[in-house]
């Protein structure tokens, strides 16, 4: 039961900020990025799609990156 209702903070967790709906997701490796890349394009939002991100030096910022990059359109680095 514990591993099926498991949940790591900030995996695609929503907070309302100032009335906006705010998504964050600290996945730093290819796979966390391919699957918020599948999350982003079967749930398709109003407006433009934004992200802050940053990612440590020995993370893989190319693959990191590329299932994202069409995505997103404006990034806060």
């Amino acid at each position: 039961e514990a591993l099926r209702t498991a949940r790591a903070p900030a995996r695609l967790e929503q907070r309302v900020i100032d009335g906006q709906s705010v998504w964050f997701d600290v996945g730093h490796n290819p796979q966390a990025a391919a699957s918020l890349a599948r999350w982003l394009a079967s749930t398709p939002v109003r407006g433009t799609t934004r992200a802050v991100f940053s990612l440590l030096a020995d993370k893989d910022l190319p693959g990191v990156l590329a299932p994202l990059a069409a995505r997103i359109e404006h990034w806060y680095l």
